[in-house]
């Protein structure tokens, strides 16, 4: 317990439910949509990079996506022959 209070550690799923079972209480795992499109503390994370460094990663996703979207193409075409025609 120690080690997580002073951040040395992350709990795991069993630790955490442990804990609470200890403390009389029924650990819930649940999930909700975020309320935008962007995770607020990668927003946050980004908007404190330059504008260079921004530009550069935006870049850099852009050709990734691509890799991945002709990647794709390439794996379609190899299980339907007439994949391509409809890409």
């Amino acid at each position: 317990m120690s080690r997580i209070e002073r951040g040395l550690t992350a709990p795991t799923w069993d630790t955490v439910q442990a804990l609470l079972l200890a403390m009389g209480y029924q650990p819930e795992l649940r999930m909700q949509r975020l309320h935008g499109r962007w995770d607020p503390r990668h927003l946050a994370s980004l908007s404190a990079r330059a504008p260079a460094e921004r530009l550069a990663l935006a870049l850099s996703a852009n050709r990734m996506a691509g890799r991945l979207r002709e990647a794709g193409r390439q794996g379609s075409s190899l299980t339907d022959p007439k994949a391509h025609e409809r890409s």
